[in-house]
């Protein structure tokens, strides 16, 4: 089953263990979480925090604390699996031109 998933993704995930600090649009304080694996797309998080599909944030890696990455939440675990209190974040690219 894992091995028929990973082939349906767009990216290879790759396994991490990183903090990372999550902002809200119209919220003063930042938040902590865990990135447990990350792609080229998005990341899964690990946080106590109640999220909800589709709410956007900006995240910023521990070890690269000058960029925020654009961001929205696509799913959560339910409290009742094996791996309650996790997040898939999808990381929200501009599709601008460069000028």
């Amino acid at each position: 089953m894992t091995d028929l998933l990973e082939a349906r993704r767009r990216s290879k995930r790759r396994s991490t263990q990183i903090g990372v600090t999550l902002f809200f649009e119209d919220d003063p304080v930042n938040y902590v979480a865990y990135g447990m694996d990350v792609s080229l797309y998005g990341m899964r998080l690990q946080t106590a925090l109640p999220l909800a599909p589709g709410q956007h944030l900006r995240l910023v890696l521990s070890d690269c604390p000058s960029s925020a990455i654009a961001a929205h939440v696509v799913w959560l675990s339910c409290a009742d699996s094996k791996q309650p209190g996790e997040a898939g974040i999808e990381f929200l690219v501009s599709s601008a031109s460069p000028a």
